[in-house]
């Protein structure tokens, strides 16, 4: 029974220096609008009503986003996390940003619209120096992606979660 109640994953983490940034450019032209609560909901076209409340409670924590935006409407989205938030994985310390909880529409998969979502929120997160994002293992496309935006692997970590707790959380710092 236990078995069904707790589950290992395992995330790579990477991390970037702001003078080592490569910053990217999609191959098709994209705009970046930020994630307020008067446009949150725009998320339930991309991926459905049940991303909406985490939409929300990211928003209530301080944290940043952006949607890309093709031709008028969203295509894509990606956070900043900064020190104190809620995360699933790590606690941020301050100092340092964590990225996360990126999206691209499967339509528009391959024109480079996810580094250029990173590039996007490390321009504006101008305060900063050091940039994480985690993936899980396997997640070839996103390293590939996060990569061109200058991201080296830090490790590997397996954290626990059960109940919705992580039981082992890492620190950034």
């Amino acid at each position: 029974m236990a078995y069904f109640l707790f589950k290992i994953w395992h995330e790579n983490l990477f991390q970037v220096k702001r003078e080592s940034v490569i910053e990217v450019k999609s191959k098709v032209p994209i705009d970046f609008v930020e994630i307020t609560k008067d446009n949150a909901n725009f998320v339930e076209e991309l991926r459905g009503k049940e991303y909406l409340p985490q939409f929300e409670y990211q928003l209530s924590l301080g944290d940043f986003g952006y949607y890309a935006y093709y031709d008028g409407k969203p295509i894509g989205y990606g956070w900043a996390k900064h020190a104190d938030s809620d995360d699933y994985f790590f606690k941020i310390n301050e100092g340092c940003v964590y990225l996360c909880r990126f999206f691209v529409h499967e339509s528009m998969r391959g024109q480079g619209i996810y580094p250029s979502l990173i590039s996007a929120l490390i321009e504006r997160e101008k305060e900063t120096d050091t940039f994480y994002i985690a993936v899980e293992r396997g997640n070839t496309s996103s390293e590939r992606g996060l990569k061109k935006v200058g991201f080296g692997h830090v490790k590997e970590y397996g954290f626990l979660r059960g109940f919705k707790h992580t039981f082992n959380k890492k620190k950034l710092r």
